[in-house]
C-alpha cells in the first residue's frame, strides 16, 4: 500500500473556555458548508471520516452501546440505571465480559492528573487528589460473558470524580459511528443523568469522531514514574485503579484507540465501495464471507477465489473506488502528541500537600502545576490535526483492507457459533473427509523427569500429482497424554499457516514396534481452518519403534481435511438471492443482523444478539435539552 505521510500543520489556539466556542462555531460552519457542497469527483484526496461533518447529537438510527448497558427493565419500562460508585460501574462491565465471577480485570484503565481534556481543570488546584481515569474495553467477552454484546475497542470512558462527570464514547451498530454521551451528577447522593453530547464540541478534539489517546510513552499516565510517584505519595486509592504499572496499560489503550478509528473506513468500503443494488448486495456477503474465513483462519489469510467469483469481487470495489475517490482517501491521526506534564520540573518532584498554609516551595509547585494545565498547541488536542496518510487503494488493496476491517466486527464467540452449525451441518450430511499424507522426521527429548517433547518435520510428497502437507512443529507429553501442541508452520495447498498453540489434546497409542498420537486441530473452541475456511480436524502422527529420547526417528503423518465450509457460500447466496434488504444492503454492517441471518440459513438457532433494536430504551435526550429541563425543575 502507499502511504504519503501528510506533514502537520499547526495554529495557535485562544486559551480557556473562548476556544469552545470559537471551535464550535467554527465546526458549525464548516460542517454546514460540506453538507451544502453537491458531491463531485475531483482528483483531490476525500476524508475517510470528514471532521466537518459533525452530524446529529442524537443518533438517526439505533442507540449507543452505553444506553444498552446501563439501562434495565423497571416497572414495566427501560430506564437507566448507571451504577454508582465507580468501582461499581467497572465491575457491571467485567460481568458483562466475563460472567458472574470477575476475576482478573479485563477492563483497561489509566489515571491522568494532568491531561488534555476539557474536563482538565475540574479537580483544581487537588490535581493528584482527584485524577481523572481513563477506561477501555479492549478484549473480546470471555466463555461466560455476555457474547450478545461486543464492547471490544467499543467503549471509552473518563471519569473526573471532581466534576461528577462520567463522559462516554461508544459504538452505535445500528448507525455504524461512535456517539458521545454523559452522565451528569454521579456523585454520591446524586441522580446520574445520561445525555447525549454536543458533537461539535466532542469532535473539536476528536476531530476523526472516535476515541483519541497520545502516542508512547504515555507520559500523562501513570505509567510514567514520577506521575505514579506523586500519586503514590497520597497514600490511597483511586477508585481500584493500581497506580504503579509500566507502559503495557497504555499501549493496550492506544491499540484499541487504533483499531477503533479503522471502523469508520471500513464501514465506508462496505456501503459505498461494493455500491447498490443486487451487485453491492453479493459483493458484501461476498466480503463477509471471506471476513469469517479470516477470522476462523486465526487471521491467517482468507481464499478470495473459493466461490469462484473473486474476480467480480475485485472488480465492483475497484470500479465504486475510481468513481467515489479517485484521489485516494485521506485518513485520520487517532494519535495525540505524547506530552511530560512534569517535564518543566528540573528535580524530581517533592510530595504534595495542597493546603491553605503553603510555603514557599509549595506555593511553586503548585504554581508549576497549574501551568501544566496551559496546553502548548503542539500538544492542543483542538489544534486541527493533518490527516495521518492518503491511502491510494493500492497494497494491500481495497478488497484485504475490506476484509480485515470486517473482521473485527466478529468475536470469537460467534465463531464458536458457526463452527457448530457446520459441525452439525456436516454429522447430518456425512460430508466425506478426505486424507492428506506426508513423511515426517520425528526427534525426541526430555524436557525434565515427567515430560518428553516430540518434534516432528513433515513434507509433500515429490510428485507432484500427490497431494501432501509441509508441517513443522513440537508436541509436549508427560505419562502420555498430550499437555500442549505448538505448529510452526503448515502447508496445505500452497498456503502457509504459521503459529498455532493449541489446548493439549489426544494420548499416545503404543503397541509392539509402533506408537502413534492422533491430535486434535482446535484453537480457542473452533477447529483450526485453513485459509478456504475447510477444517483440519485431526492430525496423526505415526512411528515404528520405541518413542523415547535419542536419534530422529523416521515416520509418517495424516491430514484429515473436511471441506465443510461451502455451506457458508451456500447460505450467503440464498441471502443475495433474496436481497436481503436488513443484513446486507448499502447500511451500516451490523453483526446483530448478518450473524442471525447466516444461521438462521444454516439451519441453527439465531441466537440473541445486541445492540440494534432500540424499541423500549429510555428517549434520548442530548445534553442541553436536559440541562434547560433540569433548571426549569423546581
Amino acid at each position: 500500500m502507499r502511504i504519503e505521510r501528510i506533514r502537520p500543520r499547526f495554529f495557535p489556539a485562544p486559551k480557556g473556555k473562548t476556544v469552545c466556542v470559537v471551535v464550535v462555531a467554527f465546526a458549525g460552519l464548516w460542517s454546514a458548508a460540506n453538507a451544502a457542497e453537491p458531491r463531485r469527483a475531483t482528483d483531490a484526496p476525500r476524508w475517510a471520516v470528514d471532521p466537518r461533518a459533525v452530524g446529529a447529537h442524537l443518533p438517526l438510527a439505533g442507540r449507543s452501546l452505553f444506553d444498552y448497558l446501563v439501562s434495565e427493565e423497571r416497572n414495566g419500562q427501560r430506564v437507566y440505571n448507571v451504577p454508582f460508585p465507580y468501582t461499581a460501574f467497572t465491575q457491571s462491565i467485567e460481568r458483562r465480559l466475563q460472567g458472574v465471577s470477575p476475576a482478573l480485570p479485563q477492563l483497561k484503565q489509566v489515571l491522568i492528573p494532568l491531561g488534555r481534556s476539557l474536563q482538565r481543570n475540574a479537580a483544581a488546584p487537588e490535581f493528584f487528589h482527584f485524577p481523572r481515569v481513563v477506561a477501555a474495553v479492549d478484549t473480546e467477552p470471555l466463555p461466560g460473558g455476555d457474547a450478545s454484546m461486543l464492547l471490544k475497542d467499543r467503549l471509552y470512558v473518563g471519569y473526573g470524580e471532581k466534576s461528577a462527570i462520567l463522559e462516554v464514547i461508544s459504538y452505535n451498530e445500528a448507525a455504524g459511528r461512535f456517539e458521545f454521551q454523559v452522565v451528569n451528577d454521579y456523585r454520591p447522593g446524586g441522580k446520574p443523568q445520561v445525555a447525549y453530547a454536543d458533537r461539535a464540541v466532542c469532535m473539536s478534539c476528536h476531530q476523526n469522531a472516535a476515541p483519541i489517546f497520545s502516542r508512547q510513552t504515555w507520559d500523562e499516565t501513570n505509567a510514567n514514574p514520577r506521575i505514579a510517584m506523586l500519586l503514590g505519595n497520597l497514600g490511597h486509592d483511586f477508585h481500584g485503579v493500581p497506580i504503579a504499572r509500566g507502559v503495557d496499560i497504555p499501549f493496550a489503550i492506544d491499540q484499541a484507540t487504533q483499531r477503533a478509528n479503522e471502523f469508520a473506513l471500513t464501514q465506508l468500503l462496505w456501503r459505498e465501495g461494493c455500491g447498490s443494488g443486487s451487485e453491492g448486495t453479493r459483493c458484501r456477503t461476498y466480503a463477509f464471507a471471506l471476513a469469517l474465513q479470516y477470522r476462523m483462519s486465526g487471521e491467517r489469510g482468507f481464499d478470495v477465489s473459493a466461490a469462484g467469483s473473486g474476480e467480480a469481487f475485485h472488480s465492483v470495489l475497484q470500479k465504486h473506488w475510481r468513481e467515489r475517490w479517485p484521489g485516494g482517501l485521506y485518513l485520520s491521526d487517532p494519535a495525540l502528541a505524547n506530552r511530560d506534564p512534569l517535564g518543566t520540573f528540573n528535580d524530581a518532584p517533592a510530595p504534595i500537600a495542597l493546603n491553605p498554609q503553603l510555603d514557599a516551595k509549595g506555593r511553586k509547585t503548585l504554581h508549576d502545576l497549574l501551568a501544566n494545565t496551559d496546553v502548548r498547541a503542539p500538544f492542543e488536542p483542538l489544534e486541527q490535526r493533518a490527516p495521518l496518510s492518503i491511502w491510494r487503494g493500492e497494497e494491500p488493496g481495497i478488497a484485504e483492507r475490506l476484509v480485515r476491517g470486517l473482521a473485527d466486527f466478529f468475536a470469537q464467540a460467534d465463531l464458536r457459533q458457526i463452527d457448530k452449525a457446520l459441525g452439525e451441518r456436516e454429522s447430518r450430511n456425512q460430508t466425506k473427509a478426505r486424507q492428506v499424507a506426508s513423511a515426517c522426521t520425528f526427534t525426541t527429548k526430555n524436557v525434565d523427569a515427567a515430560e518428553l517433547r516430540v518434534g516432528f518435520a513433515c513434507r509433500s510428497p515429490e510428485q507432484p500429482a500427490v497431494a501432501g502437507f509441509d508441517a513443522h512443529g513440537r508436541v509436549y507429553l508427560r505419562a502420555r497424554r498430550v499437555t500442549r501442541i505448538e505448529i510452526d508452520t503448515l502447508t496445505l495447498n500452497g498456503v502457509e499457516l504459521r503459529a498455532f498453540n493449541l489446548a493439549g489434546n489426544g494420548t499416545l497409542d503404543m503397541g509392539g514396534d509402533a506408537w502413534s498420537l492422533t491430535l486434535r486441530l482446535a484453537q480457542n473452541g473452533v477447529h483450526l481452518r485453513g485459509t478456504n475456511g475447510a477444517a483440519l480436524e485431526t492430525l496423526s502422527l505415526r512411528g515404528g519403534g520405541a518413542l523415547v529420547a535419542r536419534a530422529p526417528l523416521a515416520g509418517t503423518a495424516v491430514l484429515v481435511v473436511r471441506d465443510d465450509f461451502a455451506p457458508v457460500w451456500a447460505a450467503l447466496e440464498a441471502l443475495t438471492a433474496k436481497n436481503n434488504p436488513d443484513a446486507f444492503s448499502d447500511q451500516p454492517f451490523r453483526r446483530a443482523a448478518a450473524m442471525p441471518a447466516l444461521l438462521a440459513q444454516l439451519g441453527a438457532a439465531p441466537g440473541v444478539w445486541c445492540c440494534i433494536d432500540e424499541r423500549g430504551l429510555p428517549p434520548a435526550v442530548d445534553d442541553r435539552s436536559l440541562a434547560l429541563k433540569t433548571a426549569a425543575q423546581p
